[in-house]
């Protein structure tokens, strides 16, 4: 006969239970903090690929949906915010009895961003890059894309969310291999981070000329007065 305490659990007979509560699983934490809105940086960054796969199962075995929105996000400006958000928001109108809608932002390591925009690019970091999208609401989990195009193909989820600019109908429908439905968006913001370092690059090169301009005719009123 099996000796049982007051609360139902198998007793050894010296009144205490070998009963031992299972540790919560860290990742499944992590989905919960995630899903409620209280998770921190540490608990929102990934970088490491395949516990980033662990924590995508975990979320849509909650019935979560899962969005991939790619990019450089260099110079973080309103178009970048404007983009995750409409990207978000029109994947859940995809999915509309769907649990959760959760966004995962992949960041151009700086080594891939040289490799697609040239030796001068990134302006800003790959850590910092990732701490600024994390701070866009949106943005439900970061990580960093190393290899060109790898993620799409590895991590599981449901909607990519692409630029108006892969608008050739192979790319398209390659993208859709991976996760089957595609959200096409507008630029959100005509100013890219290139245009706005070259204009205010300009406006630097014009503010230096005026100065320029300024301590050279002070000289030659000098001159002219016999000071110099």
């Amino acid at each position: 006969m099996v000796k049982r305490h007051v609360n139902g659990k198998p007793g050894n007979g010296t009144g205490r239970s070998k009963y031992r509560p299972r540790k919560p699983d860290p990742l499944m934490l992590r989905a919960q903090r995630i899903i409620s809105g209280t998770a921190r940086f540490d608990d929102r960054f990934m970088e490491n690929h395949d516990e980033l796969i662990k924590l995508v199962d975990i979320l849509r075995s909650m019935g979560c949906v899962i969005v991939l929105i790619m990019g450089t996000w260099d110079l973080k400006h309103l178009g970048h915010e404007n983009y995750i958000e409409l990207g978000k928001d029109k994947a859940g109108e995809k999915f509309p009895k769907a649990e959760h809608v959760i966004t995962v932002v992949a960041v151009d390591s700086d080594e891939l961003t040289r490799a697609r925009k040239g030796p001068k690019r990134p302006f800003v970091p790959e850590m910092e890059r990732a701490r600024q999208i994390a701070h866009t609401r949106s943005t439900d989990i970061v990580t960093i894309e190393r290899k060109l195009a790898e993620l799409p193909k590895i991590l599981p989820h449901d909607v990519r969310v692409i630029s108006e600019s892969t608008n050739d109908e192979k790319k398209l429908k390659a993208q859709g291999i991976y996760c089957g439905q595609i959200v096409n968006l507008q630029q959100q913001l005509n100013d890219n981070s290139s245009a706005r370092l070259s204009r205010l690059t300009l406006e630097g090169m014009a503010q230096a000329a005026d100065m320029v301009e300024s301590a050279m005719l002070k000289v030659l009123k000098e001159i002219k007065n016999g000071r110099v």
